[in-house]
């Protein structure tokens, strides 16, 4: 008979048995916790944010810095999809709730599932974001990261405690760099946007995707593209160069690419000066880069207040761009060709380059050549002049030979995509978490 300390079969057995399930749950929960050092605070985000994060997070998951980390995010079903396919946890935070109730929240939640021990450091994306990742960072004693999609003047939007908690500073472009080093009491690292090779590499024809648009095959096209969150995209300006050139060259279509309720503004204002008809409003999508090779001329007329992404992205086809002389854009498109600058507001510039580009189209034809897009004759063979990129490879294994041709388009580019592509931002992002957080490789 065993004595009185000692076990018998069953009992020496069931004590295995919980043991070997205990071992397995502090594997699950180590391996769980090891992995996990950056805790991703979004709030309140656009919907050029929603669509970058939808990609960025991904793809900084699939290193070894990233791996297995969480996203705190309100109600936002894209990023969570795709939070969740690439191993990410997600936390839904309260819609419009007060900072310190969300701070419990996450915080809670973080260590309910082993994030707490796991988390090196908390990025906040967005200026909406930075009051509650700071709380949620100093709840959990990790360093904070800020990226500020905004350009920041005075501090405006960011109160001294966040900034005092702030460890670094990331701004999408070296132009607006200035404003946060203003705005917050540390070190700023200027990490741009990434485009994406997929949306920008391939065959976009320009006439299928005028069909596709909607568009009028038979005419030219000039837009503008920008965020039309505000007046500050420039659309004004854009509608009434638009009516300076109409009353001297009725024949040409006006396209405004982009997304927000200013785009109601522009309608009215095109509408009072009686030219809505040659007005087309087309959304923004994440075939912007598509919709953008269906112009015949781009503009940018405004000074952005965020990253201009659709500025690199216009900058990587092979229209002619007409850009307001502003650091943000000077930064993307530098002195390079097939750029036309002018003052930032002027109607009366931007008119006189329409109108010189139309008067352009019938060279060889007179004066008035221009009137050959008048029929559809004229108009189809203007169109298919112009050049694109059909029936070239520029695909990744192609692009070295594709840039040795002597196209001025091409080496634009090439310079675009050697700063701003999706993978560069996220290689810099990694390093930045390594400094800031620690080795976590």
């Amino acid at each position: 008979m065993p004595g009185r300390g000692s076990d018998g079969p069953y009992e020496s057995e069931a004590r295995d048995r919980v043991a070997g399930r205990l071992a397995r749950l502090e594997a699950e929960a180590a391996e769980r916790v090891a992995p996990t050092p950056v805790l991703h605070v979004i709030q309140d985000p656009g919907a050029r944010t929603r669509q970058y994060l939808a990609r960025l997070l991904p793809a900084l998951a699939q290193g070894d810095v990233t791996r297995a980390g969480a996203v705190a995010t309100t109600a936002e079903p894209l990023l969570e999809r795709q939070a969740a396919r690439a191993g990410l946890i997600v936390k839904r935070l309260p819609e419009r709730s007060e900072t310190w109730a969300a701070r419990r929240g996450v915080i809670g939640a973080c260590r309910r599932t082993g994030q707490a021990a796991g988390a090196r450091l908390v990025h906040a994306h967005g200026v909406h974001s930075a009051e509650l990742a700071a709380a949620v960072a100093a709840g959990l004693r990790v360093p904070l990261v800020a990226s500020t999609y905004r350009r920041l003047a005075n501090g405006v939007g960011v109160s001294a405690r966040v900034r005092r908690r702030v460890r670094r500073a990331v701004v999408p472009l070296q132009a607006f760099s200035a404003g946060a080093q203003r705005s917050f009491e540390s070190p700023v690292t200027v990490i741009p946007w990434g485009l994406d090779r997929r949306d920008l590499d391939g065959d976009h024809v320009p006439q299928r995707v005028v069909v596709e648009l909607g568009l009028d095959p038979t005419t030219l096209h000039f837009g503008m593209a920008g965020d039309l969150t505000g007046p500050e995209c420039g659309g004004d300006t854009f509608v009434d160069a638009a009516a300076i050139a109409l009353k001297a060259i009725p024949v040409c279509d006006y396209v405004v690419v982009g997304t927000g309720a200013y785009s109601q503004a522009l309608q009215r204002r095109a509408h009072s000066l009686g030219i809505l008809g040659r007005f087309r409003f087309v959304e923004y999508s994440r075939a912007l880069p598509r919709a953008l090779t269906a112009m015949n001329l781009i503009t940018f007329p405004g000074q952005p207040t965020e990253f201009p992404w659709e500025v690199a992205e216009a900058a990587t086809s092979r229209v002619p761009i007409i850009a307001a002389d502003c650091p943000a854009h000077r930064e993307i498109l530098g002195d390079g060709p097939g750029i036309t600058w002018v003052p930032l507001g002027d109607a009366d510039a931007l008119a006189r380059v329409f109108l010189g580009a139309l008067s352009a189209c019938g060279q060889g034809e007179g004066d008035r050549g221009w009137m050959l897009i008048s029929t559809p004759e004229g108009a189809e063979r203007v169109v298919q002049s112009r050049p694109s990129l059909t029936g070239v490879d520029i695909s990744e294994g192609e692009f070295e030979a594709y840039d040795m041709t002597p196209d001025e388009f091409s080496k634009r580019r090439q310079a675009v995509l050697s700063r701003y592509t999706l993978d560069e931002a996220v290689r810099q992002l990694q390093t930045l978490y390594c400094e800031v957080g620690g080795d976590t490789r």
